[in-house]
C-alpha cells in the first residue's frame, strides 16, 4: 500500500469515527497501521518522524475551528447502502455552515486534496 493510499485510509475515516472522539480515531489508525506494508510504514516514518498514525489521527479535528476551509478534507460521506465510492455522489456538496464550499469545487479529499498535497511536497 502506498503512502498516499495510507493517507487516504486515514483521512477517509467515516463520520462515525468522529463521533467516537480521539480514542476512536486512534484505534482506527492503529488498525489501519496493522494492515500496511513495511515499505509504507517506512515512508510514514519518513513523513512523521517519531509520531505515528494514531498520534496524528485527531489533527484535522483539532485544527478545524481555526481552519474552516479544511472541513471536508478528511472525510467523504459514502452512504451506508453504497457499493463503492462515487466522486459525483460522495464529494462536492455546498454547505451553508461552510461558505467556502460554495466556491471550492475541488474540495474532495479522495480526488483533489491528497493529489494537491502530493504535488506541493514534490521538489521542483
Amino acid at each position: 500500500m502506498s503512502t498516499c493510499a495510507a493517507l487516504v485510509l486515514l483521512l477517509a475515516i467515516s463520520t462515525l469515527a468522529f463521533a467516537w472522539g480521539s480514542e476512536g480515531h486512534q484505534i482506527v489508525a492503529d488498525i489501519a497501521k496493522s494492515h500496511l506494508t513495511e515499505t509504507t510504514l517506512r515512508h510514514i516514518r519518513e513523513l512523521l518522524g517519531n509520531d505515528d498514525l494514531a498520534a496524528i489521527s485527531t489533527w484535522s479535528d483539532e485544527v478545524r475551528a481555526e481552519r474552516p476551509e479544511t472541513f471536508g478534507w478528511h472525510f467523504v460521506d459514502i452512504p451506508p447502502n453504497a457499493i463503492s465510492f462515487s466522486q459525483e455522489r460522495d464529494c462536492y456538496r455546498p454547505d451553508e455552515k461552510h461558505p467556502q464550499t460554495k466556491q471550492d469545487h475541488h474540495n474532495c479529499v479522495v480526488v483533489d486534496r491528497i493529489e494537491m498535497f502530493v504535488r506541493r511536497d514534490k521538489p521542483a
